[in-house]
């Protein structure tokens, strides 16, 4: 099995171009909005990738400093210049790593084997009045969040699992956070796109299995639409500004 670093690797070349959420405006503008009226002062973004996001909203509201940081060289080779490069795992954090006022955490936590264990070390990280996003993708309810998780290990054994409102709320309280705003919006995603951002090839007669295993409620719940030989399926973004909770700071 390879590592998510290794596999990140891989996908970095053509990451942005194969994903239709990373580098989109319209998802990245909603974290935009719950940080506006904030001095970012100094900022990291956590997992994050090719630094499209931070580069994103360090464009439009400015921060005293930018760091990304991810355990993948291939994607931070990606990374915009006048952003600070760390290569490291969100798990290895300490104090050396000094404090920050803002937190970028985007589709990360599917991705970590204790994602409550995430939350507390960049809690840890997060200055007295600082706030962290968190945004993730999330199925509408756990039967959908099955399924979607049975098609997701198929594509990559690094994808731990997927979230829904309720279990992604409740990671957030049992880690000592606090929702202060947020947001619900609809995504609508492509069984084609997905693939094409697969990390191993498989097997069409386990995608012919996981295809006769959709029921007439997961239709509904996802939207899904038949769109010549793919699927198409409505998701949600979840977009949550936190803080630490006051039992904790």
């Amino acid at each position: 099995m390879v590592s998510n670093s290794e596999e990140f690797d891989v996908r970095a070349s053509d990451y942005q171009l194969r994903s239709n959420w990373s580098s989109s405006p319209e998802v990245a503008a909603a974290a935009v909005q719950l940080l506006t009226d904030r001095d970012l002062g100094s900022l990291l973004d956590a997992g994050g990738g090719t630094g499209f996001l931070a580069d994103y909203v360090v464009g439009r509201l400015g921060a005293a400093r930018t760091v990304v940081l991810d355990e993948s060289l291939g994607m931070l080779s990606h990374v915009p210049p006048g952003l600070v490069r760390v290569a490291k795992a969100i798990e290895a954090l300490d104090a050396s790593d000094g404090m920050f006022d803002t937190i970028l955490l985007r589709q990360v936590l599917h991705y970590v084997e204790d994602p409550a264990d995430v939350l507390r070390v960049l809690s840890g990280r997060l200055a007295a009045s600082g706030v962290m996003y968190v945004g993730q993708i999330v199925a509408p309810d756990p039967v959908a969040a099955d399924w979607l998780q049975s098609v997701a290990r198929a594509m990559s054994p690094n994808r731990r699992r997927v979230w829904t409102p309720v279990s992604l709320l409740s990671l957030i309280s049992r880690s000592g956070l606090s929702l202060t705003r947020g947001s619900i919006v609809p995504h609508v995603d492509a069984l084609s796109s997905w693939v094409s951002r697969s990390a191993q090839q498989v097997d069409p007669r386990e995608w012919e299995r996981l295809l006769g295993t959709l029921t007439p409620e997961l239709c509904s719940a996802m939207d899904i639409q038949h769109r010549g030989a793919g699927l198409q399926y409505r998701l949600y973004w979840m977009h949550c500004l936190v803080t630490v909770a006051p039992a904790r700071k």
